[in-house]
């Protein structure tokens, strides 16, 4: 950890200076690719202006936050004015090193595991060679937290003050948590960055999963721990609901501008998700249809997920946050930075990646041509030149998901069955997915 200090000091003088330094964070504010409505600081001021004023914030189109934040700035403007920078700096700066603690108890988890197998002979020989190396129990961690130090696009983020850096400083927790096997905080925290964004409902289940198998307890006793575990959840989180419907003057209303918004994105700004130009084309009567279809898309990947990764959850918890990070209603470039930043622990798979220029690639192009050709968008009023690179990113990530899921499940073979070549018949044969082919 001492080692990562000077780094986090340096990278969060950066992000303290980009915030201070008004010409540059205004101009990053206004970048479609950094910000959305939902995050956005300047809604945040203009909805606490409006509930300093005693004007329902959520009245109109212009505040999407959860009430609590609105308590929590309104009080914290009337404090020197490096309060509000220093306190995302410093959120920015714990969640590199809460996520730098999660993957170092994923990788040991992993390699306690591999240890387990090789002594009761599960391993062959032959695969030892791919084994995870005791070294990089201390070094992959450390990588962890400087891809989230060090990232640009988080950096960028959190110089505009966008809301999203809360966000990925309360799911770090919450991941930090499940892997500390803190059942009181995990539910807190996974309550929590539901009521903030929703999308992490879909991780409650895996979340819950892994709590019940760090507890090693009776099968018998499984259904009725896990129930417990959702009753928890759902109380934390109508705790969190109800007192919001009490700052709002027993008025239910900021459900609609919140969740509500979230849901069903009646604000069709442009971002780099897929949401805005699909229903700015679609046709108004066959909104609500595609709409459900789209917010349950996510949905149906965590049981089939949790079935068949159901021996290695941090993978499924890792997928599922990358999903969200692609399929949610408002995304930007920094929601891909959270699970992209954990991308390392899986580092030991890597030999089983079969995308890795077309993804680069793609990334790249999009990332980079994205503002161009926004600018081109705007000169010749043809909004395809930007949703096209809007495609490109979110192809990429699809593709670094499904491939970082082939690995591990790729690897997990190889563990079990060895790296040789297998003999059907007299013929060799190629191993796809764990089938011979």
């Amino acid at each position: 950890m001492v080692s990562l200090l000077p780094v986090a000091a340096l990278t969060g003088l950066l992000r303290l200076a980009i915030i201070i330094h008004e010409p540059l964070s205004s101009w990053l504010s206004q970048r479609i690719e950094l910000t959305s409505p939902i995050t956005s600081w300047t809604s945040l001021m203009e909805g606490v202006e409006l509930y300093r004023r005693g004007i329902d914030p959520y009245s109109g189109d212009v505040f999407h936050g959860q009430p609590l934040l609105l308590y929590l700035f309104s009080n914290l403007e009337d404090y020197h004015y490096l309060t509000v920078p220093l306190l995302f700096v410093v959120c920015d700066i714990l969640t590199a090193f809460l996520l730098r603690g999660f993957a170092g108890k994923v990788i040991r988890y992993v390699y306690d595991k591999q240890m387990i197998d090789l002594s009761n002979g599960i391993i062959p020989r032959d695969a030892r060679e791919i084994l995870i190396n005791p070294k990089q129990l201390v070094d992959l961690p450390n990588v962890v937290a400087l891809f989230y130090l060090a990232n640009p696009l988080i950096i960028a983020t959190c110089g505009i003050k966008s809301l999203l850096i809360l966000d990925n400083f309360i799911m770090a927790c919450c991941l930090f948590s499940v892997s500390r096997s803190n059942k009181i905080l995990c539910v807190f925290f996974l309550a929590f960055a539901t009521y903030m964004s929703f999308y992490p409902i879909f991780l409650v289940v895996p979340s819950i999963w892994l709590l019940i198998m760090n507890e090693r307890i009776n099968r018998s006793l499984t259904v009725l721990r896990f129930t417990s575990y959702l009753v928890a959840y759902f109380l934390w989180l109508a705790g969190f609901l109800g007192l919001s419907y009490l700052m709002m003057g027993s008025k239910a209303d900021f459900l609609r501008g919140t969740w509500g918004t979230v849901l069903a994105a009646p604000n069709l700004t442009p971002n780099m998700g897929v949401f805005w130009y699909l229903f700015i084309e679609m046709f108004e009567h066959f909104r609500p249809f595609f709409m459900c279809v789209f917010q349950l898309h996510i949905g149906i990947y965590v049981l089939p997920l949790c079935v068949r990764l159901h021996d290695n959850m941090y993978s499924c918890l890792w997928v599922l946050c990358g999903l969200i990070a692609v399929f949610k209603s408002y995304p930007n470039l920094g929601d891909a930075s959270l699970y992209i930043s954990l991308l390392p622990i899986w580092s030991y798979t890597f030999g089983y990646l079969r995308q890795v220029f077309v993804i680069m690639l793609c990334a790249l192009v999009s990332i980079v041509m994205a503002p161009f050709m926004f600018r081109v968008w705007l000169v010749t009023f043809n909004p395809n030149f930007f949703y096209s690179m809007t495609l490109i990113y979110c192809v990429a990530q699809i593709f670094l998901i499904g491939d970082v899921f082939y690995a591990v499940l790729r690897y997990r073979y190889s563990l079990v069955h060895g790296l040789k070549a297998k003999q059907v018949e007299g013929q060799t044969v190629d191993i796809i997915l764990g089938k011979l082919q």
